[in-house]
């Protein structure tokens, strides 16, 4: 809530996804517009339940969320983002390419 970095370690199924999820979308509901937040996250199964969790948590806020990772094109995934999603959700080597390029 105070506007600083998070990293968390628990089990699965502790809450972790909303913990940093919620302030997240509090703080975004004041201030609607462009890319408001990056989450990192090692695997892409994992940026994709973390997509799940932020549509059905901000479904009401008419949330744009969008997931960078490998194994998919690269130039559908450089529009999206042009489309200034409010979270993004990456892999670090996925979000590594698009900084070179």
């Amino acid at each position: 809530l105070k506007g600083r970095n998070i990293m968390a370690s628990a089990q699965t199924g502790s809450g972790k996804t909303a913990a940093f999820a919620l302030p997240i979308l509090q703080s975004l509901s004041r201030d609607p517009f462009g890319v408001y937040a990056l989450v990192l996250t090692p695997t892409r199964e994992l940026a994709f339940q973390i997509r799940d969790q932020f549509a059905a948590l901000g479904a009401s806020m008419q949330l744009k969320e969008y997931v960078v990772v490998g194994g998919m094109d690269m130039m559908v995934q450089a529009q999206s983002l042009c489309r200034r999603p409010h979270v993004v959700i990456a892999t670090p080597g996925r979000l590594a390419d698009h900084v070179k390029s």
